[in-house]
């Protein structure tokens, strides 16, 4: 509960850092050991928590967390390729459908 301090549930098995909430609310994204990306399922309300054993999304090697898309379905995720010229990226985002 926020801002009151409420019970407290462990997430991960075996560590994690970056911690994110899907935007449905009904999983929680962390990044795990071995650059593993992880999911847990949440349920139930205030004062009754059910967490899904972690289940593995993908691994991914190269440090961070890749960003989630607004509807919870894909990541956008960055990689250097070794002995590649490193070129600028412009990532354009809701970009007006022209009639």
């Amino acid at each position: 509960t926020f801002p009151e301090h409420g019970p407290r549930w462990q997430v991960s098995q075996g560590g994690g850092a970056l911690p994110l909430w899907s935007p449905d609310g009904g999983q929680v994204l962390y990044r795990g050991p071995g650059g593993s990306v992880m999911a847990v399922q949440v349920e139930g309300g205030p004062g009754e928590v059910v967490l899904s054993e972690p289940e593995l999304l993908f691994l991914r090697e190269e440090a961070g967390f890749p960003t989630l898309a607004p509807d919870g379905e894909r990541f956008l995720g960055l990689r250097k390729v070794e002995d590649a010229p490193l070129k600028p990226y412009t990532l354009v985002l809701n970009w007006p459908l022209q009639p």
